[in-house]
């Protein structure tokens, strides 16, 4: 697998990389307003303009005690309460000059999100995702002031004036900024397909006691069209042994010849019967699947269209993962567990193609060997075959033997006859190279940006001692 390590502005590095290049994006940028990674500022808008710059600085009074505050400030490189933020706008144009995540109000730190994730949106594949982690900060009092020359208290106009003001945010808000941002980008033309919650049972200590500690942040699922490469059944999660138990027992309507047996717990039979349409297998076009009734419902689970998948429910949008410790001097460690699924749902396992790059997909299969016979109670015939060349029947059936879904292999989504390469994925943000990690071990090529040499050379070692590690065959 190759891991590509480039040192460079997010914007700039995008924009040298081809269109549709990439299968899956796995991000997190920096937070807004809590952390100064020590970069050199950057100017974000008029690219036409000489600027003509007026300095500025602010300082972050937060008394929420929580996260842009206390904890924060116990943190290498956090911003603390009294600690000056230094920026520029420009008198012209009203471009700003500034590290991103430093940005004075929250509207302007998620309009530069947004022009980054159109860089990414473009090397994207038009089937791919992004997959972006935000977390969330407290808004606090700022104390504005600004360097010399500044014209804010008279001269030429600053435009830029009442942007920083924070549009309704009183102190100690809860500022909202990953949802901000998910809805910015679904506005710029993003699918937005899901909000997973990242529970920490690790989370950090807060001083606070008018709140709950916070445990939690977000990933947000995006993609760039409709229908996308998603391998759900490469990051299913097994049923609890519980789930099963009670799946396994006969409904009430099942049951023949003496007294009926309700099974255990609270409403089992109704808890069985939900249970069972949860895990329902897609079957369309056919009238078997179109009843809607409870009568269709536990005719399609004995007759084996509702089974278990042996590869377990579909993932959850709650994931709960440790945050990771590591003895790197970088702030902000992506858990791999966390990276993980995300590079497992949003990129084909076998690869992709080498001459259109289109991932090759799973095949799965319903086994349809095994036979159900139908009840006394009688019922209307549908249209699935029985392998004896009969039909079930639509409603009222015993248990049987299950018709079980197997994988069955890969095949390619394109008609090119080649031998599939890996799939490639893309962190603009990638600090130590979590991503890069992860995306070796699991076979796939990397591609990582950041703009902190300092953070580039500890990804480059990072991902030099995962090559010198013995590698399973991505297939």
């Amino acid at each position: 697998m190759t891991v590509e390590i480039i040192h460079a502005d997010a914007r700039e590095a995008l924009a040298a990389m081809p269109e549709g290049s990439v299968h899956c994006a796995v991000t997190s940028p920096p937070y807004w307003g809590l952390r100064d990674y020590g970069l050199e500022p950057v100017v974000w808008g008029g690219a036409e303009c000489e600027h003509e710059w007026s300095e500025e600085s602010y300082q972050r009074r937060s008394n929420d005690g929580g996260d842009g505050a206390r904890k924060q400030e116990t943190n290498a490189g956090a911003v603390g309460r009294d600690e000056p933020i230094h920026h520029a706008f420009c008198r012209r144009c009203n471009a700003w000059r500034g590290s991103l995540g430093l940005e004075p109000t929250p509207e302007l730190y998620v309009e530069h999100i947004v022009q980054v994730m159109r860089e990414v949106r473009r090397v994207l594949r038009d089937d791919a995702t992004l997959w972006l982690n935000l977390g969330d900060s407290y808004a606090s009092q700022p104390s504005w002031g600004r360097g010399g020359g500044s014209t804010l208290g008279g001269g030429v106009p600053h435009s830029a004036g009442t942007q920083r003001n924070l549009n309704g945010l009183k102190p100690k808000d809860l500022c909202g900024m990953p949802w901000r941002v998910a809805f910015a980008l679904q506005a710029d033309g993003w699918w937005l397909r899901s909000d997973i919650v990242w529970s920490k049972p690790n989370p950090m200590p807060e001083s606070v006691t008018d709140r709950p500690t916070r445990s939690h942040e977000y990933v947000f699922l995006l993609s760039k069209s409709a229908r996308y490469a998603y391998d759900a059944d490469a990051i299913r999660e097994p049923l609890a042994e519980a789930s099963i138990a009670r799946i396994s027992q006969p409904t009430f309507n099942q049951q023949q010849g003496g007294p009926k047996d309700y099974g255990n717990g609270t409403n089992p039979n109704r808890s069985a019967r939900r249970a069972l349409e949860n895990l329902a297998a897609s079957h369309k076009g056919s009238r078997f699947d179109r009843g809607k009734t409870a009568e269709h419902q536990l005719g399609r689970a004995s007759s084996g269209q509702r089974q278990d998948n042996p590869a377990g429910r579909n993932k959850r949008s709650v994931w709960e993962i440790a945050t990771q410790p590591s003895p790197l001097p970088h702030y902000a460690v992506f858990p791999e567990k966390l990276v993980e699924p995300c590079i497992l749902a949003g990129t084909s396992e076998w690869g992709c193609c080498p001459e259109c790059a289109a991932p090759w997909e799973r095949v799965v299969e319903v086994d349809k060997t095994q036979r159900v016979g139908p009840s006394s109670r009688g019922g209307n015939y549908g249209d699935v075959p029985r392998d004896d060349g009969t039909k079930v029947m639509q409603g009222g059936y015993e248990a049987g033997r299950r018709y079980m879904t197997t994988d069955k292999g890969w095949r390619p989504t394109c008609k090119h006859e080649a031998e599939p390469v890996p799939c490639t994925v893309l962190d603009p943000f990638a600090g130590s190279g979590t991503v890069g990690l992860v995306a070796e071990r699991l076979g796939r090529h990397s591609v990582l940006i950041d703009a902190n040499e300092d953070y580039v050379k500890m990804a480059r070692e990072r991902t030099a001692q995962m090559g010198l590690m013995e590698q399973s065959p991505p297939h």
